[in-house]
């Protein structure tokens, strides 16, 4: 909500009014900031009308000095509980110090003197937002403008778009960014930003259709995935999508395994609901040969990039290996994930999981794993790139079961090596244990308006295979129009699976999708 801040609260002469500044001779008989002491001015400002000591307010607040304009004024009400202009000057310097509480107790005290002013009202709504009651600062300042603004422009829109945003209320924010370009004079800064927030929006909330393909090839198999997927609002709080996916793998002959084409599709429909800016939740339902696909997901969210979320899943793909996926294994699991700024410019991610193991409704094993991730943008482009590194690293253990048949894996098994094979693959199906850490390095840009690319280079150390790695990628998305989103990316990784040091593939992914 800065922007929306600077803007709607201005620097204390936008929020109060002219009517704050005292006639041109205020000026000339004030206390000359850089010549006194903070003691002289204040000893001196006691001689002044209070006309004079408002504009004094004013004037010590525009140059940084706080303490001084919060001391005048506190002259000022002592005489005058109720002056309307150090009110709105107290209160809109708590509200570029960023604090809630000072707001809310200023706006109250206004409010009280001015029951139903419109720039009390706003203040409200802006402590509720610096507090991150954003649900209440949405509700404030939507009331605000239906009420007292029905037909007149809105000053405090940028507020309250910024506020329905966080509060989860994703129509209303984009009604009011719209509401912005048309109606309202922008800075180009101010502009470009609300332009980038609306297209997420459109991007996030409309609905869409997509289509996407890619091919990996390895040193002996190929797989080529397909996918479809539609989605709309079905209200303003439930989002329903609807996808289905293919997986075609062809893998060579080799020593211990025949060669084998195997195909595996499945369909689900998912619902999400919100149900306000703290809570949402997923839940989902499909269908593969493998019988019934469930999950769920509960997430919470504590500030707008501090995400908590609960997951379980039934009989879901498992991709810990091609020979794995070629006989459609399944598994059964429970997550914690957990996405955390931690600074304006550092992000942390974890997930950790617990799961069981299945092919053709035996059980493979269980297992327990993490996933880490920090990430650092360096610069945040704008003449150039934005450039960002991070840390990757993987941790998993595996506990095979011992009643595993051995004949899963007749169908892979070269039976000219007879039962020896079978005990083989069924051991690198899933590998017992996994640490793996690495780096990388991110470049995003916008090439022109309807350009944009990404780059993506990594390199990280198998302590379990004892076996560095590394991968590149490059993806290159086009927008010929705001509806419509085309996609490409080639890409190369040294170690593909977590089973095999020799697993380089080489990827390449197109993507497709449509606004309506």
């Amino acid at each position: 909500m800065s922007a929306a801040l600077r803007l709607g609260a201005g620097l204390l002469c936008g929020a109060v009014g002219c009517a704050c500044l005292p006639p041109a001779r205020a000026a000339e008989n004030a206390p000359t900031p850089a010549a006194l002491s903070d003691f002289e001015i204040l000893d001196r400002a006691a001689t002044l009308p209070v006309e004079e000591l408002r504009y004094l307010v004013y004037l010590y607040a525009r140059l940084s000095q706080p303490h001084l304009a919060q001391a005048l004024a506190t002259k000022i009400l002592s005489v005058n509980p109720s002056d309307r202009q150090t009110l709105l000057a107290l209160a809109s310097l708590a509200v570029e110090e960023k604090d809630a509480a000072a707001v809310l107790r200023l706006a109250h005290r206004f409010l009280g003197f001015y029951p139903g002013d419109h720039q009390g009202r706003y203040f409200l709504g802006a402590g509720h937002y610096l507090a991150q009651h954003y649900a209440a600062a949405n509700a404030i300042l939507r009331d605000l403008k239906h009420e007292q603004f029905i037909a007149l422009p809105y000053p405090y829109e940028t507020d309250l778009a910024s506020a329905a945003l966080a509060a989860g209320d994703w129509y209303r924010a984009l009604l009011s960014y719209q509401e912005l370009l048309r109606h309202h004079a922008l800075g180009d800064e101010l502009r470009t930003e609300v332009r980038r927030v609306l297209d997420g929006l459109y991007r996030e909330h409309l609905p869409r259709s997509e289509a996407s393909a890619a091919s990996t090839r390895l040193n002996r198999a190929r797989v080529w995935r397909y996918g479809f997927d539609a989605a709309g609002h079905l209200t303003d709080r439930h989002w329903l999508d609807l996808r289905y996916t293919r997986d075609d793998i062809s893998l060579d002959a080799a020593p211990s395994l025949r060669a084998a084409h195997a195909t595996r599709a499945e369909a689900a429909a998912s619902l999400t609901t919100v149900n306000n800016s703290h809570w949402w939740n997923d839940g989902w339902l499909g269908t593969s040969r493998e019988g019934l696909l469930v999950g769920a997901r509960l997430h919470h969210r504590f500030a707008r990039e501090r995400v908590v979320s609960l997951d379980v899943s039934y009989n879901e793909r498992a991709t810990d290996s091609l020979t794995l996926e070629a006989l459609d294994g399944r598994q059964h699991r429970a997550g914690l994930a957990v996405t955390w700024l931690i600074a304006t410019d550092l992000a942390f991610a974890a997930r950790a999981n617990l799961r069981e193991l299945l092919v053709g409704g035996h059980t493979l094993g269980r297992g327990t794993g993490v996933e880490l991730n920090l990430d650092q943008i360096l610069t945040r482009g704008g003449h150039g790139p934005q450039v960002a590194v991070g840390y990757r690293g993987s941790l998993a253990t595996f506990a095979p079961d011992a009643s595993a048949p051995l004949a899963l894996t007749a169908p892979l098994a070269d039976p000219a090596s007879g039962p020896v094979a079978q005990p083989t693959l069924l051991a690198n199906f899933v590998s017992r244990r996994l640490n793996r850490h690495g780096l990388g390095l991110l470049l995003t840009d916008q090439l022109a308006s309807a350009w944009r690319y990404r780059f993506a280079a990594g390199t990280d150390y198998d302590f379990t295979l004892a076996t560095a790695g590394w991968n590149a990628s490059l993806s290159l998305a086009f927008f010929p129009r705001k509806s419509i989103e085309l996609s490409g990316e080639l890409g190369y990784t040294s170690s593909a699976t977590s089973s095999n040091a020799g697993s380089a593939a080489t990827l390449l992914y197109v993507f497709v999708r449509t606004y309506h």
